[in-house]
């Protein structure tokens, strides 16, 4: 189960942005991370939120993003002063490095969502995590993931809300924690997060109070009770 930590208290505080996921995602977000906690990289940093996640649970952190749109570098590097910045398009971004973890919450359409898979994977990640996944506002998303999978060694193991976890196969303890107390339905090897009662982790239920991008369905059991 995923632990409570300083930074992670900080988000949910409100002191510092949140990810732009619903708790659940986040909680899956962070325990794939904290699980491979050794040298993570995100593509497309935006306000940070997803970013300062990631820094809680990482050794080394590495943030790809052009900052062409409304956010601004200089608020994150504020509270993530020991990630390692790169200012360019992900079309741009070279390393001689090897990833544990690799986020892609950058190009929303079709050539760049591949483009990105196609980098994550050269850099022979464990996991890759594709944020707006199955959302109906960036279909391209979705249909350049599938596409990417067919002709890669990586497959689809759990599709959340709105987010997919992409990896070469099902070793890792946190898959094995979804699949045993989450509420899933199972095809092969793929975990598609399903209706039910969620596990009594006191952490989970702070992010999903949190977030504002939550189901109805997504809450724990205790809390139901006391909305009858």
């Amino acid at each position: 189960m995923l632990e409570l930590n300083k930074t992670i208290e900080s988000q949910l505080s409100g002191l510092y942005p949140l990810p732009g996921k619903t708790g659940l995602d986040w909680y899956i977000f962070c325990s794939f991370v904290n699980e491979f906690s050794g040298n993570n990289l995100e593509i497309g940093v935006g306000h940070g939120g997803s970013a300062l996640s990631m820094y809680a649970y990482s050794k080394k952190l590495t943030l790809v993003d052009a900052w062409k749109q409304n956010w601004h570098k200089e608020n994150c590097q504020y509270f993530l002063q020991n990630a390692h910045f790169f200012d360019c398009d992900s079309k741009d971004f070279k390393s001689k490095e090897k990833f544990d973890v690799i986020h892609l919450d950058a190009n929303k359409d079709y050539e760049g969502t591949i483009n990105d898979l196609s980098l994550s994977e050269s850099l022979d990640p464990k996991i890759i995590v594709v944020d707006d996944f199955l959302q109906s506002f960036w279909p391209n998303v979705t249909k350049a993931t599938f596409d990417f999978v067919k002709n890669s060694k990586y497959k689809i193991i759990f599709i959340g809300n709105f987010q997919a976890i992409l990896a070469k196969d099902t070793s890792s303890s946190t898959y094995r924690e979804i699949i045993i107390n989450f509420p899933v339905a199972i095809t092969d090897d793929l975990a598609h997060l399903s209706y039910g009662d969620l596990p009594r982790y006191k952490i989970l239920d702070r992010m999903i109070k949190k977030s504002h991008l939550n189901y109805p369905w997504h809450t724990t059991e205790e809390k139901i009770v006391k909305n009858v």
